[in-house]
């Protein structure tokens, strides 16, 4: 979901590394547990499932590769950039499609294999 920040969800850089991703999540869970907070269950509740979600994009690395292109459009969605979107669209278009002739694959395939790397 480009609209989510998950990194500051995590208290995270955009560069962080796999551990730290663990570590956040498990330090924050601790505190955001909905057991832990019966005096404001609602709000444990709904961080609690926040940082379940981002922890499960981020630890992912598909899925954290592919949150990181959608938040860079958003981004520039939100400042009103069009020419960076549009040359963010276009270079993704073409390594989409050197990708796919290469490896004879459909545009899904060669989108995976590219955030892949």
């Amino acid at each position: 979901n480009p609209s989510k920040d998950y990194y500051s969800i995590l208290e995270l850089s955009k560069n962080a590394t796999t551990n730290e991703i663990k570590k956040s999540y498990r330090d924050l869970a601790k505190v955001w547990h909905p057991d832990k907070n019966p005096h404001r269950r609602e709000e444990a509740e709904m961080r609690f499932k926040q940082l379940a979600e981002a922890y499960g994009v981020l630890s992912n690395e598909e899925k954290r590769k592919i949150q990181n292109v959608a938040q860079s459009i958003s981004t520039a969605i939100k400042l009103n950039n069009a020419p960076a979107i549009v040359d963010r669209l276009n270079n993704l278009l073409k390594r989409m499609t050197t990708e796919a002739k290469n490896y004879s694959i459909d545009y899904n395939d060669a989108m995976l294999n590219i955030l892949k790397k």
